[in-house]
């Protein structure tokens, strides 16, 4: 066996080991409980999630119910390239699980679907140099053009063969995407999206966990450990940041367990539900529905009941288009009538 010629340079400490232990033991409850398996809605809103988050943090000005509606094939108004990335993104999550983590050309064919129409050599190393800008300053070079083939077969080889726990696998493979570059465009969503195919791997309750969408919600501290590991070549500093990015998803977006009665129930999956009680079978005005649950402040009713249902999955605008129209009205998901 050849000597890899590229390795990933980082350290373990006490508070990673102790990360590694609680999310592990966290995905065997989740799993044992089966939570994803038993709600559908929640995993589509995960999956949503997740795609939103990561075009987010690519500055896309899409909408999370825009997101929602383009998986669903309805037409959104939008700036074009806006729509292009995000169609493209849902077209390569949905094809994620079928694409070997390990093989860096199943790696090239994520990248030719996500980038699909925005390059003009979408699947492809890049042949020329690129970096980082922030204003007028280059804050990161990327390696020379060159070397990234090299660079990438052996990033590949090393997932594939080290004697490494697949959390620590998955973070490192992500935090080297960002940092040998291989594309012209679209680095940092490959990077996030095959941490979640190689974290689908080893636990299928990754597959449906938006780590994505906490991301987006550190962003600046995601930002703040990729330069400093970047600085430094070293990806200690980001792993310490993704281990705790992944430990606060599964906290957060793990939390509608099946409950054993009412009583146990989340108050938000509680106040939602008792939205699409009040629905039945028809689509319903603001006013109808808020007069139904017997509420008089709108503000409340949006925070607490309607903005949960439609994260949720449970509800949809009929004219998700115009989300502000005065004509809006809203549905059960399931009835289009």
């Amino acid at each position: 066996m050849t000597e890899l010629l590229f390795k990933p340079k980082y350290e373990i400490n006490d508070e990673m080991l102790t990360l590694v232990a609680n999310i592990a033991s966290k995905m065997t409850s989740i799993a044992d409980l089966g939570t994803m398996d038993r709600h559908p809605p929640l995993r589509n809103s995960n999956r949503i999630k997740a795609i939103h988050g990561s075009l987010a943090i690519e500055n896309s000005k899409l909408l999370l119910w825009q997101v929602e509606g383009l998986r669903d094939g309805k037409m959104i108004l939008a700036d074009p390239e806006d729509i292009t990335e995000a169609k493209n993104c849902i077209a390569a999550y949905d094809r994620l699980f079928e694409l070997n983590p390990y093989d860096v050309m199943d790696f090239l064919t994520a990248h030719q679907i996500l980038m699909k129409d925005l390059l003009w050599v979408p699947g492809q190393f890049r042949t020329r140099n690129v970096g980082v800008v922030s204003g007028k300053e280059i804050v990161y070079l990327a390696p020379p053009p060159d070397s990234v083939s090299g660079m990438m077969a052996d990033l590949f080889r090393w997932i594939e063969e080290a004697n490494v726990h697949p959390l620590i696998k998955s973070v490192i493979f992500h935090y080297e995407v960002e940092f040998i570059h291989p594309f012209l465009d679209g680095n940092g969503r490959m990077g996030r999206m095959w941490e979640t195919r190689l974290l689908g791997n080893w636990n299928n309750v990754f597959a449906w966990l938006p780590v994505e969408a906490m991301i987006n919600e550190r962003r600046d501290e995601y930002y703040e450990a990729l330069q400093t590991s970047q600085n430094s070549e070293d990806c200690t500093a980001f792993l310490l940041y993704m281990l705790q990015a992944i430990w606060e998803t599964m906290n957060k977006y793990s939390e509608y367990d099946e409950p054993d009665s009412d009583d146990d129930m989340d108050p938000v999956f509680i106040r939602a539900n008792k939205l699409v009680d009040v629905l039945g079978p028809q689509s319903m005005f603001v006013e109808e529905i808020m007069e139904g649950l017997k509420l008089k402040s709108k503000q409340s009713f949006k925070k607490n009941y309607l903005e949960p249902a439609l994260r949720l999955g449970l509800i949809e605008m009929t004219m998700p288009q115009y989300p502000t129209i005065r004509d809006q009205r809203y549905r059960r998901k399931w009835q289009k009538g």
